[in-house]
């Protein structure tokens, strides 16, 4: 199929591909856009011909081909994936002979349907075991899928030219970090910087996707002198640090002075930073008109534009404030600017407009490219879902009598325009217990996104049921917890109506303009979620309610019916719940350091009253006496919320050897169990081990058992195992956590040592694991990943290896009435109602029920769902929904049966 390729690997690629390609070398380069002059770039000539297939491309490197690269050196990978759903490419790097997966670099990126292109630079590039890759050690460079949707038809490595004649370009970071092309390195020892807290920092080798511009920089600068020739100069300073792992840097204060004279002043508030840089993103709402670039690489305060005179002496800049924060910078573009007489001579230094400056256009051009082949936006949803359920509904309305009669002369017409416009996603269910919740889901298309929306809430007499309202907001989230791929999602709902599409304003309110909760425009639906509470104290009987959708003079009418047993449902004894830490950005800032303590104990008081009976708290790591302490009164107030104990302390321990090494830590640990002992309280389990097959993942796992034995030999130890490979460690710990990777089914479970304790982590969609499937598998437990665990920006997919994993979403005040939720959270709590019917169902099974009658078909129908239940994790994350409904519901109506409850029960 291919000619013999000497070199570089010269494939056909479609007309299309090649503009792409050229033009993304040309914006590399800051000139202008043109694919006239994409010969500028360097293409290497590689000594060795490639290996080629369809689905597989292997550039094979000489020592003198890996000389040539540097840390501007781009691969360039064009092709096509011809199937409908997104696809997976790896980018395999090796600069050793054979090295094993950890020590070699494994890029992956979600490939969306049709042609791509994406490049990648080579510098900056660090192996899963943390070791920076040699640049010029590289032997070979692999590019393959798994998939043979996809078809490779372009490989190319490629070095950028300088920049255009006269400009210049530093990027800063540490050495050996990305580099732009056209720019050169400044590093912490460089003499044009100074400051007295500097630290050169390179974000971007942890995250999914580097850009290598404003992924690396070095703070605590104070005084930048750039060398420049005499005559008017554009600079451009790029200011942002993007942070990491539960980190975002918080500039409030700084002033930037060039030749001494200011150009630039912020000062933020807390509530102001927290409100415009660490909340800002998320509004706009995400829109199909959205793209990466715009949302994600442009930020409040990110960039600086300044025009200055240099005498032959160069420019100075200097920047004061909250240091080292205030002294972050990725990268500096300096361009001549010619006088004119539309352009006087500057006597002080002022700002400029960044869209005057033709070489900084050009750049931007070109992260803008970059930004959309390896971020790209899958296409936005279809306007409507699936629809599993068809809600119940009137048509009203208010200027015609006749509505009723002229619905029901049209028939399905009419009823099936409006279900069109109104799908239920969940439906109440036909019995609820005194002591629990239920949800009930809406999605209203984009035709009603100016109703007017009213919420009766299900009532008995004089008795409500009291009722959350709260609306997914739209957001872009990654297609997979490592993808490159953003897709659309309105998981994230927020309290109270959702806003009306009428008070939408075009502007992006994050980069400084007015702001204000808005939705983006052509949202095409919306989805109205209402989380209800049944009270213990609620009497049992039917309780109605109604949502009213008034839009122009017609109004749909949905009911609510829901019936409250007068019996409660069992608890549950399994220990369900979620990873949590605190609202870190708290703790960033000297006058909101109080609301990080307040903010736990809210945070745990709303996830007990959501009905969770665990959780793997935020717990101190007890280094001394006053810590310990600390976490004694952190246990004590877990006890007092409600949460069943042993709890999971996931960090501590492995803190404590890092700090104290393995046998102060354990025997730290003896102390800490003797005092919690006295006091009468449960000693948590302490996490070992995270994910031993994992390059980092030991932890000490053995030296921590054998001291533990010897210290302390009551306490228990847990490990979380991933891999099948993990099962070497089981005689380590005494409780094992297992998720899908370690191989999760009946069969493996049962080869597991009976004395081992065993509980299941991070199993998505959590429905299905706390309920239907915890009760099949026999485990004790289920923890969840994670309540809060944002990367550095909670609204940007972007900046980390991984997503943002987030039950609960950050708010300016600690305790807000009503939290932001993801979607995931209730319905793990859907689950838990699962598990408690089962319960049921088993007490009525048990030989200590005296009704044969309702025993036997108890009996009968708890066989029944011992088959149909999936013993096998993968086949039951594949089961529908409402696949559960239906198991709940058949016991429902046993229950409804056994006490002469049938009229509302189906």
């Amino acid at each position: 199929m291919y000619n013999h390729i000497h070199s570089i690997i010269k494939l056909i690629a479609t007309t299309q591909l090649a503009i792409i390609s050229s033009l993304m070398l040309m914006a590399f380069l800051g000139a202008s856009i043109s694919t006239a002059n994409a010969s500028s770039a360097t293409r290497l000539e590689l000594t060795q011909d490639a290996d080629i297939s369809a689905h597989k491309i292997t550039l094979s490197l000489s020592r003198s081909d890996s000389q040539q690269i540097t840390k501007a050196t781009d691969i360039v990978i064009s092709g096509i994936n011809h199937s409908a759903k997104p696809a997976i490419l790896v980018l395999r790097v090796d600069d050793k002979d054979n090295p094993p997966y950890n020590d070699r670099i494994n890029l992956e990126r979600v490939i969306a349907p049709g042609p791509f292109t994406i490049s990648q630079l080579l510098g900056g590039l660090t192996t899963a075991s943390q070791r920076q890759l040699s640049l010029n050690q590289i032997q070979q460079i692999i590019i393959f899928s798994d998939d043979n949707a996809i078809s490779l038809e372009r490989a190319e490595l490629i070095t950028h030219p300088p920049l255009p004649a006269g400009s210049i370009g530093w990027d800063f970071g540490p050495a050996g970090s990305a580099l732009w092309p056209g720019f050169q390195a400044v590093t912490i020892t460089d003499s044009m910087i100074t400051g007295g807290q500097m630290l050169a920092i390179d974000r971007g080798s942890k995250m999914q996707a580097n850009e290598g511009l404003t992924t690396d920089g070095i703070n605590g600068i104070t005084q930048v002198h750039l060398p420049l020739a005499a005559g008017l100069w554009g600079i451009s300073l790029w200011l942002r640090d993007p942070g990491e792992w539960e980190y975002l840097p918080a500039v409030t204060t700084r002033s930037i002075s060039v030749n001494g004279t200011t150009v630039d002043e912020l000062k933020l508030s807390s509530e102001e930073w927290f409100d415009k840089v660490y909340l800002g993103r998320q509004w706009p709402e995400a829109s199909g008109n959205d793209n990466s670039y715009q949302r994600f690489a442009l930020s409040p305060f990110d960039s600086l534009q300044v025009i200055a005179a240099s005498q032959g002496q160069g420019v100075t800049i200097n920047l004061s404030g909250n240091q080292p924060q205030a002294g972050f910078i990725a990268a500096i573009l300096a361009e001549p600017i010619t006088q004119s007489s539309s352009n006087p001579s500057y006597l002080l230094p002022q700002k400029i407009s960044a869209d005057k400056l033709k070489v900084l256009t050009g750049i931007e051009q070109a992260r803008a490219l970059w930004w959309q082949s390896n971020w790209p936006l899958a296409p936005w949803p279809e306007p409507q879902p699936k629809l599993e359920h068809k809600p119940e509904h009137k048509l009203t309305n208010k200027a015609d009598n006749n509505a009723k009669a002229l619905a029901k002369a049209d028939g399905a017409n009419s009823i099936h325009n409006y279900n069109n416009d109104v799908i239920m996603l969940s439906k109440a269910p036909s019995l609820v217990a005194p002591g629990s919740w239920f949800n009930v889901s809406y999605r209203l298309d984009e035709h009603l996104g100016d109703s007017d929306i009213m919420v009766q809430a299900p009532r008995l007499n004089s008795t409500s049921l009291p009722t959350q309202i709260r609306y997914g907001h739209w957001q872009w989230q990654r297609s997979g917890l490592k993808s490159t791929l953003l897709i659309a999602d309105d998981q994230l709902l927020k309290s109270g109506l959702p806003p009306k599409a009428s008070q939408y304003a075009p502007q992006n309110t994050y980069l400084g303009q007015q702001r204000a909760q808005q939705i983006a425009p052509h949202t095409p639906s919306r989805m109205l979620h209402l989380r209800i509470k049944v009270p213990s104290s609620a009497a049992p009987g039917r309780y109605l309610g109604q949502v009213d959708i008034n839009k122009g003079t017609a109004t749909i009418s949905l009911p609510i019916a829901v019936e409250v047993m007068p019996d409660a449902l069992p608890h549950v004894k399994q220990s369900i719940g979620v990873y949590l830490e605190p609202q870190v950005q708290f703790g960033w800032l000297n006058d909101t350091q109080a609301m990080l303590e307040q903010g736990i104990s809210c945070d745990l008081a709303f996830l007990k009253q959501q009905g969770l009976p665990s959780v793997a708290p935020p717990l101190t790591t007890p280094t001394d006496k006053a810590k310990i302490q600390k976490l004694i009164s952190e246990l004590q107030e877990l006890t007092q919320q409600g949460f069943a104990a042993p709890v999971l302390a996931y960090t501590p321990l492995k803190r404590l050897i890092a700090s104290q090494g393995v046998e102060q830590a354990t025997a730290t640990l003896a102390d800490v169990s003797q005092q919690l002992s006295a006091l009468g309280l449960s000693e948590p389990i302490w996490v070992s081990a995270d994910e031993p097959s994992n390059p980092d993942g030991l932890n000490h796992l053995e030296a921590s058992f054998r001291y533990m034995r010897a210290f302390s030999p009551k306490s228990r130890l847990a490990g979380h195992l991933n891999h099948q490979g993990d099962s070497k460690w089981l005689n380590f710990f005494d409780l094992v956590l297992l998720n899908d990777g370690f191989g999760i089914n009946q069969a493996e479970l049962n080869k597991l040592p009976a004395a081992l304790e065993v509980w299941l982590y991070n199993l998505t969609p959590a429905r299905h694991a706390a309920g239907f499937y915890l009760w099949q598998s026999q485990a004790e437990g289920l923890m969840l990943w994670h309540g809060r665990m944002p990367t550095a920006d909670p609204f940007n997919p972007t900046d980390g290896r991984e997503s943002d994993i987030q039950f609960l979403y950050p708010s300016a005040m600690p305790c807000p009435l009503e939290p932001d939720v993801n979607l995931a959270l209730f319905e793990l709590t859907d689950g838990i109602t699962d598990l408690q019917w089962l319960l049921w169902l088993e007490q009525q099974a048990s030989v200590s029920n005296n009704h044969l009658t309702g025993q036997a078909a108890a009996r009968a129908l708890l066989v029944r769902l011992q088959h149909q239940v999936p013993k096998e994790w993968q086949a039951m994350a594949a089961i529908p929904s409402s696949r559960l409904d239906d198991w709940r519901q058949q016991i429902m109506t046993l229950y409804a049966q056994s006490t002469g409850q049938t009229k509302h029960a189906n």
